[in-house]
């Protein structure tokens, strides 16, 4: 046992399915993810899907999901794939990506 404890930090990638382009969605995820704060980006996705990815605070990022899960504004999200990110990310600020 080296005495550290297990890191509280997740890192994660969403995928949201749904009505999910065209309704603001990116400036409510932007906006929450500043909130927090995590650090990570949101966006659209060619086949119609909103990608997020963020790094932070495990309970930061569980609200985070639920954010995304409760279909902020105009959203209508009906499914969200939820899978763990293992490389380094960038720290810091949450971004919208085009």
């Amino acid at each position: 046992m080296n005495g550290k404890t297990k890191s509280t930090s997740d890192a994660l990638r969403l995928v949201l399915f749904g009505q999910v382009q065209g309704v603001s969605l990116r400036n409510a995820i932007c906006n929450k993810g500043r909130e927090l704060p995590i650090s990570g980006y949101v966006r659209n996705q060619d086949d119609g899907t909103v990608e997020v990815v963020m790094r932070g605070e495990r309970r930061k990022v569980e609200e985070m999901i639920q954010f995304c899960k409760n279909s902020p504004g105009y959203a209508k999200v009906r499914e969200v794939s939820i899978e763990p990110i293992f490389e380094e990310g960038e720290e810091g600020g949450f971004t919208i990506r085009f």
